[in-house]
């Protein structure tokens, strides 16, 4: 498995559908895209690659396929992090009681909540080495646009690295992505502009 930095996967967004092909639509399908939704570029994976590949975004884009999403968008209330030796898993959770998991059971848990509008502005992730001696993550610490920290979670012990993940300047974290197995493998960010 190869991860793309800084690739536009806004690409998966817009898919025609056959009447679109049928009715031999004018309207160009990637204008589309670019007109409603933001490109995202994902940054350098930090970790390993070669697991089951995540991406998970932070909130519901309004429209998606060229349609207006009705309801109030959902946001990310809650990131949990299992920790043990290794970043165990994370587990997503919206306020509308929608969660995704990646990775293993083992760890301690640790929730870092979030109320609707703040937003995840950096996060910094330890690189431990594991039994194979391959970078892998054993810590995080985020902090938000309302300047609320989680603190160093893991189990940094020994020999270790810190790697920033943030967006470039007039850009704004809008996910993550990475790769699993019974750890969190490797871990990224997805960004888009202001």
């Amino acid at each position: 498995m190869k991860f793309l930095n800084n690739q536009d996967i806004t690409q998966r967004l817009y898919k025609p559908n056959n009447n679109d092909v049928a009715n031999n639509s004018s309207v160009d399908n990637q204008t589309i895209v670019n007109d409603i939704v933001p490109k995202i570029y994902k940054s350098n994976l930090v970790g390993k690659s070669g697991c089951q590949e995540f991406e998970t975004c932070f909130s519901t884009l309004p429209i998606i396929n060229g349609i207006y999403n009705l309801r109030h968008p959902q946001f990310l209330r809650n990131i949990r992090i299992n920790i043990g030796n290794y970043i165990e898993s994370f587990t997503f959770e919206w306020s509308d009681n929608v969660s995704f998991k990646y990775g293993g059971n083992d760890g301690v848990l640790n929730d870092f909540h979030l109320v609707e509008g703040e937003i995840i502005t950096w996060a910094n992730v330890y690189i431990c080495y594991d039994l194979f001696y391959e970078k892998v993550p054993c810590g995080l610490e985020f902090c938000t646009n309302k300047w609320k920290t989680s603190g160093r979670l893991g189990n940094v012990k020994g020999p270790h690295t810190i790697s920033v993940l943030d967006a470039p300047n007039g850009y704004m974290i809008t996910g993550f992505y990475g790769g699993f197995d019974k750890y969190i493998c490797g871990i990224g960010i997805m960004y888009s502009k202001i």
